[in-house]
């Protein structure tokens, strides 16, 4: 039997869009698409990714990306894991890794295996979710922060009409 804590979230989750969700949406996998729309109908129950060794490094990681990127950029993020909610459109949602002080950029930590990443790639990938969490922070900007396993840092910046790129070697 299924806790009242879980309802409560899967109710709470099923009644907006998130930055996750924009990604599956405006993404090329026709079955998570279906699988999304099944869960958000209250069909199916939420993908368990407590099993899903990427996301639980990104999870681990998402502290150690912040404060590298707050020592390679001088910036301080603010707002860290903060819900917040189109303050027009109540259907969209979104959970900000944090905003960037000064300026107010959405701040977007991931980690990606060495193996698979390319900046055209990440960027591509996690475009919608950036948009998404720009439009209900009202945001004009983003950053997103990557680790790779191979031990590099990438910053790839975005305003309206600029795109940035900063890295280093090493995340160590």
């Amino acid at each position: 039997m299924k806790s009242n804590m879980w309802k409560e979230s899967q109710i709470d989750r099923r009644s907006f869009i998130g930055g996750s969700d924009a990604r599956v949406i405006m993404g090329s996998d026709e079955a998570e698409l279906i699988r999304l729309w099944r869960e958000k109908r209250g069909e199916v129950e939420p993908e368990n990714l407590s099993d899903k060794l990427i996301v639980q490094l990104g999870t681990v990681t998402e502290d150690l990306n912040r404060r590298w990127y707050e020592r390679n950029t001088g910036q301080t993020v603010k707002h860290v894991q903060c819900w917040i909610q189109h303050s027009i459109h109540k259907w969209m949602a979104a959970t900000l890794d944090g905003l960037v002080d000064p300026g107010g950029a959405v701040f977007e930590a991931k980690f990606m295996l060495p193996w698979t990443f390319s900046e055209e790639a990440a960027a591509e990938k996690h475009m919608a979710q950036l948009q998404h969490n720009m439009w209900v922070s009202n945001s004009r900007a983003a950053v997103l922060s990557i680790i790779t396993g191979g031990g590099k840092w990438v910053e790839l910046t975005s305003t309206c009409c600029s795109p940035r790129r900063r890295s280093s070697g090493t995340a160590s």
